[in-house]
């Protein structure tokens, strides 16, 4: 059994001390030997067979011991950081620790960075949420985007103006920097403003003219997406307004049902009831959840260390990797932005944002467990192995040992202190049910193909990996120099 201590310098760094047996010592060299001569080839000898004098001749003593004190690091280090609860942050400092000798208990320090213990403004969060039902406007909402999709678009009359929120058939040439390019030419192209269609300046553009005219757009493109090589050039457009037009929307009525595969409206309208209703069960708490944290994430005094989010980044981008990889049929990074329209850039941008979003949330949530005393004690960690032990039908000791052996306990601790502050935020938190009909959908209609320069870049999506109980999570190896 490794003995342990921990000297704290200040609040942000500490040296840990930690003294491993002689027993272990010895172990542990002893099986450094075994693996290098099974991955050593030496004439005369089968692989694994030859003796030590022969290994340590070909090897050197001092590589073999350099090795085996690596190997003894890496296995002690996280079991003693565990043991003294330190939630380390970026890279540790082993400062020239010493060579092993057998037969002799082995004592290094390492110098560790802590994971700072910010404060919170206040405790008191204020949410407001949606019903857990769908009220009669949003179903009217739902009524109104499907009514939208049966509109005619019909020429309006000749004195008509485009409007900003309007619709108008138009056809345009496009250049950047004076030449054509695919899809610069467009024919009666029917315009719905406002909804991003086209870029904004175009469409500007176009309001207050009539049938029969023209128009012309030119500015700097800011943002390509896709079409790179277009960022920081000039497009512009030569347009002329064939239509300006209505939308004839049909009745709200049991025939407008009918289309939709409905006998009456107030079938349809169960039906929407009933699929938002649905929908809404596996949302809402998520989302209750998003909103407390958000707002107790505002309430954070200080900065998170840079360490800590780019540490969380590397677990987002191995988990997203494995999520690809897990696919039917395994999918590249570069095959996943190309499906998806994104960009390295944004696809690193929207990465980097989850993960400081994610350290930011931890760090409020801890906050919130010091100062409302809901921190994890080992009653309940023991509780949540004896749980986990029970599902995997092992021991709950034999469970603990190897969470123990593998140095996870103190990132148990976080996971249920986190658990514990964001249950408490559920029943502690003023949540005000309101209704949020206003945001409707936008209605669905025909999409025509944007010329590709002015294509914007789809936002990240966030990997789908389910989070498992913390307690049941399969230990791994720990690197000697790291532990967040």
């Amino acid at each position: 059994m490794i003995e342990t201590s921990f000297k704290k310098k200040d609040e942000t760094a500490g040296d840990l001390t930690v003294t491993v047996p002689a027993s272990q010592v010895d172990a542990v060299i002893e099986k450094t030997f075994k693996t290098l001569a099974k991955r050593v080839r030496i004439p005369g000898f089968r692989p694994g067979h030859a003796p030590r004098p022969v290994l340590e001749q070909q090897l050197g003593r001092d590589y073999i011991l350099t090795t085996a004190l690596e190997d003894l690091i890496n296995v002690t280090y996280p079991r003693a950081a565990d043991r003294e609860q330190l939630r380390t942050v970026g890279q540790a400092d082993f400062a020239d620790p010493e060579q092993l000798e057998e037969g002799k208990d082995y004592t290094y320090t390492v110098t560790v960075n802590l994971c700072p213990e910010l404060d919170l403004k206040d405790t008191k969060v204020e949410i407001t949420m949606p019903p857990r039902e769908a009220t009669e406007a949003e179903i009217d909402a739902q009524v109104e985007t499907m009514r939208q999709r049966f509109a005619q678009v019909q020429p309006a009359a000749k004195i008509a103006q485009v409007t900003a929120d309007g619709v108008a058939t138009v056809s345009f040439t496009s250049t950047i920097d004076g030449e054509p390019f695919e899809g610069s030419d467009v024919e009666r192209l029917v315009l719905h403003m406002g909804e991003g269609m086209m870029p904004p300046q175009f469409e500007e553009a176009l309001i207050g003219k009539k049938a029969g005219e023209s128009a012309t757009a030119e500015f700097v493109i800011e943002d390509a997406g896709v079409n790179s090589d277009f960022a920081g050039k000039t497009i512009h457009f030569d347009a002329q307004i064939d239509e300006v037009n209505k939308l004839d929307l049909p009745t709200v009525d049991d025939e407008l049902a009918r289309q939709m595969g409905f006998e009456t409206l107030d079938a349809l309208r169960d039906n929407l009831r009933t699929y938002l209703n649905n929908q809404r069960a596996t949302s809402w708490e998520r989302i209750q959840d998003d909103r407390l944290l958000s707002t107790l994430v505002a309430k954070l005094e200080g900065e998170p260390p840079a360490e800590m989010i780019e540490a969380r980044l590397r677990r987002l981008s191995e988990q997203f990797g494995e999520m690809l990889g897990g696919q039917k049929e395994k999918m590249s990074l570069q095959e996943y932005l190309q499906m998806t329209g994104q960009d390295e850039e944004s696809f690193a941008s929207e990465m980097h944002r989850q993960a400081e979003e994610g350290v930011r949330a931890d760090l409020a949530l801890e906050a919130l467990a010091r100062a409302e005393n809901l921190c994890a004690d080992d009653e309940e960690i023991d509780e949540e192995l004896a749980r986990a032990a029970e599902a995997n039908k092992m021991s709950a000791e034999e469970l603990k040992r190897r969470w123990q052996d593998n140095g996870l306990i103190t990132s148990l601790r976080d996971d249920l202190t986190h658990r514990n502050a964001l249950q408490w935020l559920r029943n502690s938190a003023t949540i005000e049910i309101v209704e949020e009909a206003d945001k409707k959908p936008a209605a669905k209609k025909p999409a025509a193909k944007k010329p590709a320069a002015t294509k914007k870049p789809a936002a990240a999506k966030k990997p789908a990996a389910a989070k498992k109980p913390a307690a049941a999570k399969k230990p791994a190896a720990k690197s000697s120099a790291k532990k967040e």
